[in-house]
């Protein structure tokens, strides 16, 4: 099995999700695309922080053989921040859009039950950040304003270079963390959906 094989169900669902159309459609407003990235810069800030303090973006052996690189220019918390502001969010914090309470729950899983354990952790970089490198390259011409979350400028690797060494990171062991993080982005996306924009 692979971990994108044991997380398949959660993935679909998550896919099949009406905000999640509407994203690939293009039609969505701005005001519900700045909303999301609001929330998605809220998880994706202590997960990245989180993250690198545990080491998931460096090499997973310090001595750093050929095949074994960091994941340099991955992150992406800053460049949601980017997006969020260039769409009318204040650069400062203030007046921030509605938030989700599974993203807040988000967080504080996280914070609760991954912030020592790495494979946990890296479970929801693989999701995440797997996430938009494939299927967020299909909607980065499709969202408001110009996407900088999905371009990676900083990233090294090329794009199927970046989700080799990811993919090479999991283990199957991961799938239940990885499932969670699936559950969260769902239960995110059916909240914002609810929202009046």
């Amino acid at each position: 099995m692979s971990l994108a094989s044991l997380t398949q169900a959660a993935h679909q669902n998550a896919e099949r999700q009406e905000f999640a159309r509407e994203m690939m459609s293009g039609s969505m407003s701005e005001a519900k695309y700045k909303t999301y990235l609001y929330n998605m810069w809220l998880v994706y800030d202590i997960l990245e922080d989180v993250a690198l303090s545990m080491g998931c973006f460096g090499p997973e052996d310090l001595s750093m053989p050929d095949d074994d690189l960091p994941l340099d220019g991955l992150t992406q918390a800053d460049d949601i921040w980017a997006d969020y502001v260039e769409l009318g969010g204040a650069e400062d914090g203030s007046n921030p859009p509605q938030i989700a309470p599974s993203a807040e729950a988000y967080r504080s899983h996280i914070v609760k039950n991954c912030q020592h354990d790495k494979d946990k952790l890296f479970a929801h970089v693989y999701v995440r950040h797997m996430g938009d490198l494939s299927g967020g390259q299909m909607i980065k011409d499709k969202v408001p304003g110009s996407g900088k979350m999905y371009t990676f400028e900083a990233m090294t690797h090329s794009v199927d270079e970046m989700k080799a060494l990811i993919r090479k990171r999991t283990k199957d062991s991961m799938a239940d963390e990885a499932n969670k993080a699936f559950e969260f982005s769902t239960a995110i996306f059916e909240e914002l959906n609810n929202f009046t924009y």
